[in-house]
């Protein structure tokens, strides 16, 4: 489910907003009588509206017309974010736009800045494409702040491409650092070499903090781990700083489906720990106030990169003993070890007395084993009954394992 289906699933607020993002301004009387509804009935449903979009920092005010009261960066952002969210693919749209001609000029764009793309990528940035030149149509200006523009001017950009002949240079920088600043695309920008702005600054303490305190609670650095680490820093940097919203929790809430922080925690308690902390220094350089938010889950994605799970997990210690062969053994191995990929982390030890589990397919002398090691009987053609069982002998080790830490 989409993040704004329940807020926006009725017609006249899916409308109000979509009516607002085509043309910007809308007459309310012609809205209420080609909507059939009083003028009071469309002032409770968008002041219903105004609260759900607070966080994005735009606001609808409705007297003789009806329009956004933002700034004009922050409607594009919301506008984005809730086309996206009703549509999906900007093919979807239903109304009189001519999706065909945005596709093209996204393509356009894609090929002169030498970016490789799949259908999924054209659809989403033709979304942008769309909602600039409307705005670019509608003669809406931009008007950043001193500190946007300087942002703006802190990285290389390419020049406007001779095709985009109504817009204006800002606005196609502005576009470049969306391709930039979203992740979705394979493209990098430079930051200017001669950049010596307060924006530029932050931004590479801030990734040193973050490097910093990788190396303290996770490991240090290669050169090339670090390259990456901070081609992903400065995209979250610029968007901390630029089109950052107050939406954390609602994108969280979102995400929740795909990757739940609390999930993860409870599976990954030994990993959630050292991130903890790190997250709780990263915070230090950073400036974020709310400590569960998408800048949170993203910073998690970026050091499962550089430092896998694995490399924490909790490793369960296994004897295995057959009355087939050596070579049958270890082909139990490798069964077991696919089967289970991705959920425990498993050893296979030659000596039972220094395992916690011992796999035998005929009896085993239990007075042999100490009183923390487990013993299962399997089969040697093991079945679905022989996986559950083996399952729950791991769970229970692995959850005295958490226990003991």
């Amino acid at each position: 489910q989409s993040l704004y289906e329940n807020i926006f699933s009725q017609d006249l607020s899916c409308d109000i907003l979509i009516n607002l993002i085509e043309k910007r301004k809308i007459s309310t009387i012609d809205f209420c009588m080609s909507h059939n509804v009083s003028k009071s009935t469309l002032q409770r449903r968008i002041k219903k509206i105004n609260k759900e979009i607070a966080a994005f920092n735009v606001y609808i005010t409705c007297a003789d017309e009806i329009y956004f009261k933002s700034r004009e960066i922050m409607i594009r952002v919301f506008s984005y974010i809730f086309l996206w969210s009703v549509y999906r693919q900007f093919s979807n749209i239903s109304w009189n736009v001519n999706t065909t001609y945005y596709k093209d000029v996204t393509t356009k764009i894609f090929h002169y800045l030498k970016i490789p793309f799949d259908t999924i990528q054209l659809e989403l940035l033709s979304f942008w494409v769309f909602i600039i030149s409307n705005a670019i149509s509608k003669k809406t200006l931009l008007n950043l702040t001193d500190r946007e523009v300087e942002i703006v001017q802190s990285f290389e950009i390419a020049k406007k491409p001779d095709f985009l002949t109504r817009w204006d240079e800002i606005e196609w920088k502005i576009l470049t650092l969306i391709i930039y600043d979203s992740d979705i695309y394979i493209y990098d920008l430079d930051v200017k070499k001669d950049s010596d702005t307060p924006f530029s600054k932050l931004m590479n303490l801030a990734v040193l903090g973050w490097s910093k305190a990788f190396s303290t609670h996770f490991k240090d650095l290669s050169p090339e781990e670090f390259k990456l680490a901070e081609s992903k820093l400065m995209r979250y940097y610029l968007s901390f700083h630029f089109f950052e919203t107050d939406t954390s929790d609602d994108i969280m809430e979102d995400v929740n489906h795909i990757i739940s922080l609390d999930n993860f925690k409870e599976n990954n308690p030994l990993y959630w720990k050292k991130f903890e902390a790190f997250w709780s220094e990263v915070n230090l350089y950073w400036k974020s106030t709310n400590t569960r938010s998408h800048r949170e889950l993203s910073a998690l994605l970026l050091c499962i990169i550089l430092y896998p799970l694995e490399e924490v997990a909790q490793t369960i210690r296994i004897y295995i003993s057959t009355d087939v062969s050596l070579l049958f053994t270890n082909y139990l191995e490798q069964v077991i070890l696919n089967h289970f990929k991705g959920r425990f982390h498993l050893s296979f030890e030659k000596d039972f007395t220094k395992a916690q589990l011992i796999l035998c397919t005929a009896p085993f002398n239990k007075r042999l084993l100490a009183n923390d090691q487990q013993y299962l009987v399997i089969r040697s053609h093991m079945m679905n009954n022989d996986f559950e069982l083996l399952d729950n002998c791991l769970k229970d080790i692995s959850e005295r394992q958490r226990t003991n830490m």
